[in-house]
């Protein structure tokens, strides 16, 4: 079975050819550029190609956007590492860089 992205409406894909031309942000670009290839008929491992991805990541982009819509362009990364130290213990021991 081929995954492909649900019917997108008119607006719906004009707004993706404005993230695709229009966006700063490459990864909003690239994941806007799986979703349209997908709508226009292109299979993952096809997608996967052309987009230089895994096909399991193109998949993974096509089911989340059937879910999510226009949420999964954004990247949901978290903040990182919790800090070592507070930032009183900070100037009691320097920096990296001393």
């Amino acid at each position: 079975m081929v995954i492909r992205v649900r019917e997108i409406t008119d607006e719906e894909g004009n707004k993706l050819r404005r993230v695709v031309r229009h966006h700063q942000s490459a990864i909003q670009v690239k994941r806007a550029q799986v979703i349209l290839a997908s709508a226009q008929g292109f299979t993952p491992p096809k997608i996967a190609v052309i987009a230089l991805m895994s096909e399991d990541y193109v998949r993974t982009l096509i089911k989340e956007f059937n879910l999510h819509g226009f949420k999964m362009l954004e990247p949901q990364w978290g903040p990182g590492r919790p800090s070592r130290f507070t930032e009183e213990q900070r100037p009691q021991y320097g920096s990296v860089n001393d």
